[in-house]
């Protein structure tokens, strides 16, 4: 009985033995190794998993799931951000399986493998990529597992810069779409589909918004879309994100000061309309600093574009509103300054001709209306200018970020 149980002591260290020793090979030595006895072609790739009534097979299932770990540089002048992210892809080659293989004694439940240009990969490319790269300081940032049956896995770290346009029509009150396209560069969706992870495909730092200075992430979403070309129709996934821009920055800087412009170009509605060097002076700077602001502000450093922004808007109702602030003190100065009197015409209106008269009528008339406001009367306008002024202008303000304010919210 006790030769028995040495017996089995000797075999089960023999064993251990064995398997000690076989680890003193590689994962992608072992690997490599089962495969190459199965003449494992990485150049064809692996079969799907249902079988059609043809004979032939569905196509390669990869699923994809990314963790976001920053964005940056948004750039509305060229139509650009930069993504740094952790690309996981994952897929079934039933030729890696090794659960059942005799030759492994207690086989582990994955792989990791060092290197892996023996085995078949999707030809995945981002289609929106304008250039990018693969982190290897100090070593390559790359996680390869193949699990014992025959799921790999491949994770690594990419850093992308990436074109996206900018709808800036309610610029700076705006939220902004970006997005990354993922596709397949050679394989129709005959041979590769791709699909998202069914649980947390999109996977976010923590504090990731400390990388975005201007804007918040609102929201994100996974979805398929359409990557169709004279070479076919190729399986495509999009991650979207929406951002919200911070407008604190363009309040205190642009919407605040030009308000204050415009309310101080008014303040010559209270001065005496003799006082022509103060209300000129008034009216001019107030001009040149809003146009100096508008065309050197925040908006500028936007690149041109066809359309009307919300900013541009803004800027010229405001300019518009000095400048007709200028205007009312020209008219009101020229009648205040202006001597009441009659056409000298008049005296000779009985001898002059029917289409004379109708001439002078119409130039009495005109004399009349003048007359009403000159001299001390022009001050009305004034008085009028001091109320209507300010009301129009603060009806145009609350519209203005009224209907602004529900386009951000429901765009």
């Amino acid at each position: 009985m006790r030769s028995l149980t040495n017996i089995f002591l000797f075999l089960l260290f023999f064993k251990n033995a064995a398997f000690q020793l076989s680890k003193i090979q590689s994962d992608s030595e072992v690997l490599f190794d089962l495969i190459n006895k199965k003449g494992y072609n990485p150049l064809v790739r692996p079969k799907g998993l249902i079988q059609n009534e043809n004979g032939g097979f569905s196509p390669t299932l990869v699923k994809i799931s990314i963790y976001v770990r920053y964005i940056s540089n948004i750039n509305e002048m060229s139509n650009e951000y930069s993504m740094q992210i952790t690309f996981r892809q994952s897929w079934i080659d039933s030729r890696l399986r090794f659960d059942n293989n005799d030759t492994l004694f207690n086989p582990p439940n994955y792989f990791v493998l060092n290197k892996d240009d023996f085995l078949w990969k999707p030809d995945f490319f981002f289609a929106n990529e304008i250039s990018g790269h693969k982190h290897s300081i100090d070593q390559p940032n790359k996680l390869v597992r193949v699990y014992k049956d025959g799921t790999v896995l491949i994770s690594q770290r990419i850093s992308l810069v990436l074109s996206s346009p900018y709808n800036l029509i309610n610029f700076p009150l705006d939220h902004q779409m970006i997005y990354l396209d993922i596709a397949s560069y050679a394989h129709t969706i005959d041979d590769i589909h791709f699909e998202w992870y069914e649980e947390s495909p999109i996977q976010m730092k923590t504090g990731i918004n400390n990388s975005l200075p201007q804007f918040l992430i609102e929201t994100y979403s996974t979805e398929h879309c359409q990557s169709i070309t004279t070479l076919g129709n190729f399986s495509c996934l999009r991650l979207q994100f929406k951002l919200s821009r911070e407008t604190e920055f363009y309040f205190f800087h642009i919407f605040i000061p030009q308000i204050l412009l415009v309310l101080t170009s008014m303040v010559s509605f209270w001065l005496h309309p003799s006082g022509i060097p103060g209300r000129v002076t008034l009216g001019v700077t107030t001009l040149l600093t809003i146009t100096t602001s508008a065309n050197g502000g925040a908006g500028s450093k936007i690149h041109h574009v066809s359309y009307l922004r919300a900013i541009d808007f803004w800027n010229f109702i405001n300019i518009f509103f000095i400048f007709c602030s200028l205007i009312e003190f020209a008219i009101t100065s020229f009648l205040f300054n202006r001597t009441n009197k009659k056409s000298d015409d008049e005296s000779n209106s009985l001898i002059e001709s029917t289409e004379k008269n109708n001439v002078l009528n119409r130039r009495a008339c005109s004399q009349n209306i003048l007359d009403k406001f000159s001299g001390i009367q022009a001050i009305k306008i004034d008085y009028f200018s001091r109320i209507v002024f300010p009301i129009l202008y603060f009806i145009f303000v609350i519209t203005f970020f009224m209907y602004y304010g529900n386009e951000r919210k429901h765009q």
